[in-house]
């Protein structure tokens, strides 16, 4: 019987202990504009939704979103949000830089946050992915399907973005084979980020040299780029997106989880911690993996499999660091 009461005892003091570790926040309310692009595409408007979905069921908070007609509506529907007072503002997209920036400039005392780009004001958050970190997951798998020991890099610009990128796809790819080659070409030209005709020409050199992997990071130059890797039957990785028709020849696609830096950043106005900082997601924070095509992960071994989970869990316990330029 008294082991019974102590028990009894014992499970009353743990629900007590765990009742206080729970926060009754007063509510907010939190404005989002999303992309034109609308929702059920699997793009950022998804998954950011997705994130203030568990901040309601968690934190009990309401939100509303907006979705623009044309990229012209983004000041007004970010200015409608300030003008009621929301307790919260996020610009979803770099596309919206300089909406936010404009309503965020004149509405100082409301807090803002955009995703994937950055707004340097004291009321605005900017919420980045560690998309070099990605980068080096997908040059795991690309140097483990390699053939011909050989994978190439096409970048939009010598943008230090994009070259960290390279240099994170570059760790990944010596970390599973170190005699593996990296062959890389940079677009060049005012243009470059837009310029398919010369994404293809650099690829189809990179692929006469004998690569047989190609991840890109070029904007609308991809067009190109693909072009060129389906022509020839090279694989190709690169940012969610990569066009219908060319399944066949996606290894993986860099995966950025705005559900969890939205999330973060509804804590932190419950939290009284916005400081309109730049917060930076990575493997170790779960803001960036990678979705591999499942046509070549139902090739892939268990052995590699295994391996990327624990490379993974080996970067979050800061055992792996993933060098930046």
């Amino acid at each position: 019987m008294k082991r019974l009461l102590l028990l009894i005892l014992i499970l009353i003091l743990t629900g007590v202990a765990s009742c206080s570790k729970q926060k009754n926040y007063e509510p907010i309310r939190v404005g989002i504009v999303l992309t034109t692009s609308g929702l059920g595409k699997n793009t950022y408007n998804d998954s950011a939704l997705k994130g203030l979905n568990k901040a309601r069921e968690d934190f009990g908070i309401d939100f509303v979103y907006r979705i623009p007609s044309t990229i012209g509506d983004d000041v007004k529907l970010l200015e409608q949000f300030a003008r009621e007072d929301y307790d919260l503002i996020i610009a979803t997209g770099f596309l919206m830089n300089a909406a936010c920036e404009q309503v965020a400039s004149e509405y100082q005392g409301s807090k803002f946050a955009i995703i994937d780009s950055v707004v340097e004001l004291p009321n605005v958050s900017s919420l980045l992915f560690k998309d070099n970190e990605a980068a080096f997951l997908l040059g795991l798998l690309n140097a483990e399907i390699s053939e011909s020991g050989n994978v190439g890099f096409i970048g939009g610009g010598q943008l230090p973005l994009i070259r960290n990128i390279h240099y994170g796809y570059s760790q990944g790819v010596d970390y599973i084979n170190s005699s593996i080659q990296v062959k890389a070409a940079y677009l060049t030209g005012a243009n470059s980020f837009n310029d398919p005709l010369q994404g293809k020409k650099q690829t189809n050199l990179l692929i006469e040299q004998g690569v047989d992997a190609v991840f890109h990071i070029a904007g609308n130059s991809s067009i190109g780029v693909i072009e060129a890797c389906r022509e020839k039957g090279v694989y190709i990785s690169g940012e969610k997106g990569i066009p219908n028709g060319t399944s066949e020849i996606i290894s993986g696609e860099i995966v950025r989880n705005a559900d969890v830096a939205v999330y973060k950043i509804v804590e932190a106005v419950l939290e009284k911690e916005f400081d309109g900082s730049v917060r930076s997601f990575g493997i170790a924070e779960n803001g960036v993996d990678i979705d591999i095509a499942q046509h070549i992960k139902s090739d892939l071994s268990e052995e590699f499999i295994k391996s990327l989970g624990n490379v993974k869990d080996r970067v979050r316990s800061g055992d792996i660091i993933i060098e930046e330029l």
